[in-house]
């Protein structure tokens, strides 16, 4: 599992970009995403995959410890999908 701050260190060992600018530039990226997707928004990033907002309708669902029956509240989730040759992509 990688981190933010070691995705931040590679990026930088990478490009040549200090680490305080990456930073800068990765908070840019996340809150753009993030604010496209409030907005109804789908956000693709071409070669790598799309993101989206989907609605999950209320459901009832078992607690597996009790077995009783609970109703799941409606919310919205962000759906990511990767593209399908996304792994074998040369970036550079």
């Amino acid at each position: 599992q990688m981190k933010k701050t070691e995705l931040i260190k590679a990026v930088s060992n990478d490009t040549g970009i200090g680490q305080k600018d990456v930073t800068s530039i990765l908070d840019s990226i996340l809150v753009q995403i993030s604010e496209e997707l409030k907005a109804g928004n789908e956000v693709v990033l071409k070669d790598f995959g799309a993101f989206k907002l989907e609605n999950r309708p209320e459901r009832m669902e078992r607690n597996p410890q009790t077995g009783e029956s609970m109703l799941i509240p409606a919310k919205q989730v962000v759906k990511f999908k990767p593209y399908k040759h996304v792994l074998n992509m040369k970036w550079l």
